[in-house]
C-alpha cells in the first residue's frame, strides 16, 4: 500500500516536473514578445518625489477579530492568519512615496501595489528626528527614511497639506 502510494506520487510528480521544463522555452519566447510590444512606462510621482521609506501600520484592530469569521468555517482556516500576517508585513515593510493629497498618504508597496491611508494628524509625540508619526481613523503609521533630507521632505509636505486643510 505504501509503495503504491510512493509510487504513484513519483509518477505524476516527474510527470508534473517534465511538463513545466517543456513550456519553459515557449513562456520564455511569449513573455520577451509581450515585454517588446508593451515597455514599461516611466512611473511619475506625486509631491513626495518617490521616497523610499519603512512604514509600520498598527491598525488597531485585534487580528482574532478579524479573523473570526474563518475560524468558524473551518478550523485548519486558522493556519491563513499568520501567513496572511506575515505576507501584509513583508509587502508593506519597504515602500516608495507618492504623494499626500486630499489627507490621503499614497505609496507603492514591495509588489508595486498602490496603497493608500486617511491620515488624521501628525503625532508629535511619536515623531522624531528618524521617523514620523501618523494617526490614522483607526491606529497609527510610523515612516522611517535613512536620509534625514527625504524625511524632512515628507515632514515638510504632511505639515504644509495638513495646515492647509480646514480641521
Amino acid at each position: 500500500m505504501f509503495y503504491e502510494f510512493v509510487g504513484y506520487f513519483g509518477i505524476g510528480f516527474t510527470v508534473t516536473i517534465l511538463g513545466a521544463w517543456a513550456g519553459r522555452p515557449r513562456r520564455r519566447r511569449f513573455r520577451e514578445e509581450w515585454q517588446e510590444q508593451h515597455p514599461l512606462h516611466e512611473r511619475t510621482y506625486g509631491n513626495l518625489k518617490g521616497i523610499r521609506a519603512k512604514v509600520r501600520v498598527r491598525t488597531g484592530v485585534p487580528v482574532d477579530v478579524a479573523t473570526l469569521p474563518l475560524s468558524l468555517l473551518h478550523p485548519v482556516l486558522l493556519l491563513l492568519e499568520p501567513i496572511v500576517l506575515l505576507f501584509a508585513r513583508f509587502s508593506m515593510r519597504k515602500v516608495t512615496l507618492d504623494k499626500f493629497e486630499e489627507g490621503r498618504l499614497w505609496f507603492y508597496d514591495r509588489f508595486g501595489t498602490s496603497t493608500s491611508f486617511e491620515i488624521k494628524n501628525v503625532l508629535t509625540e511619536q515623531s522624531s528626528a528618524e521617523r514620523i508619526g501618523l494617526e490614522l481613523k483607526k491606529g497609527s503609521l510610523e515612516i522611517r527614511a535613512e536620509n534625514s533630507s527625504d524625511l524632512e521632505t515628507v515632514r515638510n509636505v504632511l505639515s504644509t497639506v495638513i495646515i492647509k486643510t480646514p480641521a
